[in-house]
């Protein structure tokens, strides 16, 4: 085949010909950028229209780039594994339906990162996080993890194992890893928002993420009736799906009054959220809520539950008499047990 003939050939989606040099140019762009190829930087290298195109060859020359024996990670490796797809809510822990659970190794190089492998795997089991670390890790690397009881025998593969956090046989409470991080769910919402904006399909996108397209549509539409105020606060927050559901049915002053609630209890289940949306005012909601009237059925009960009344607030003033004090006694006496026992340790 000569050249010309391979300039006439065109591409099938894009209509655009065939360019060994624009094709050799894309191939070189992931490494000519100083923060990798992007979809854009391809479709203004090969000229192509449509960034969907783009996006489509991007992907596939990734794919190409990877080599089967390439140099395996080295050095101090940070791993960890984590669910991505809609939270769901009934499941706590690592239990999950339609979430895709994928291990993450990555090199620390001081406050930044090197390089990353990833995979999807199909359990958390030691066989399932051993088999990606030898094939992902080089043989006397320090590897980093939580307290997951699947990375119990990774001393046992050849690997210096560094666990920074108790064993937890269910989900840890406090994870050290800063090299791997979950996506928030908003975070989510605008990732998925510019992906679509830019022209990629929601099955494309889907496909590319693992998901289910229904997925990908939930978080879409996630913040649709949400204050930009609310959504400030709860950028950084893990709050689950359905309890921007319940928040959007408050306005905008509700919706803050919430978010500041959820921050200030630590709490950001749809539970909670319900909660909140029972106690807030009829003012602060989009639709007045139905709520059943609760009278007593007598006057005996009508005079209990004023005695129990008026005894709760004589308590709830008992102890915000006594709080001050109580605190600093508190703080005192640790500091005398604390110098006690550096004393005790001196000697």
């Amino acid at each position: 085949m000569q050249a010309r003939d391979f300039d006439n050939r065109r591409h099938y989606s894009s209509g655009y010909p065939y360019s060994p040099h624009g094709l050799v140019s894309g191939n070189m762009v992931g490494y000519s950028q100083k923060n990798g190829a992007s979809a854009l930087s391809l479709q203004r290298i090969l000229g192509l229209k449509s960034y969907e195109t783009a996006w489509t060859w991007l992907h596939k020359f990734r794919r190409a780039m990877v080599r089967p024996g390439r140099e395996l990670l080295s050095g101090r490796v940070e791993v960890d594994e984590c669910y991505i797809g809609v939270p769901e809510e009934e499941l706590r822990g690592r239990g999950s339906v339609d979430k895709a659970l994928v291990v993450v190794a990555v090199e620390e190089s001081g406050k930044g990162v090197g390089r990353i492998r990833f995979r999807q795997i199909p359990d958390a089991s030691s066989a399932s996080l051993n088999r990606f670390l030898l094939q992902s890790v080089a043989p006397g690397s320090v590897i980093h993890t939580d307290g997951w009881l699947g990375y119990k025998k990774v001393s046992d593969l050849g690997f210096e194992h560094e666990v920074r956090c108790i064993f937890s046989t269910d989900d840890e409470a406090y994870t050290y890893n800063k090299k791997v991080n979950h996506l928030q769910a908003v975070n989510q919402h605008f990732m998925i928002l510019k992906a679509l904006e830019n022209g990629v399909d929601e099955k494309r996108l889907a496909d590319a993420l693992s998901v289910d397209v229904k997925n990908i549509r939930q978080k879409r539409n996630m913040l649709n009736g949400i204050c930009p105020e609310a959504i400030a606060l709860l950028r950084h927050k893990p709050v689950t799906l359905e309890a921007f559901a319940v928040l959007r049915k408050m306005k905008p002053v509700g919706q803050v009054e919430a978010a500041e609630h959820m921050i200030a209890g630590q709490s950001f289940s749809t539970l909670f959220a319900k909660a909140l949306l029972s106690v807030t005012k009829p003012d602060f909601l989009v639709k007045p809520m139905c709520r059943p009237k609760l009278t007593a059925t007598s006057t005996a009960t009508q005079e209990m539950l004023g005695r129990e009344t008026e005894q709760l607030i004589q308590d709830l003033k008992a102890i915000e008499n006594s709080y001050g004090t109580d605190v600093l006694t508190l703080t005192v006496c640790s500091g005398y047990l604390t110098v006690k026992e550096c004393w005790r340790t001196q000697e």
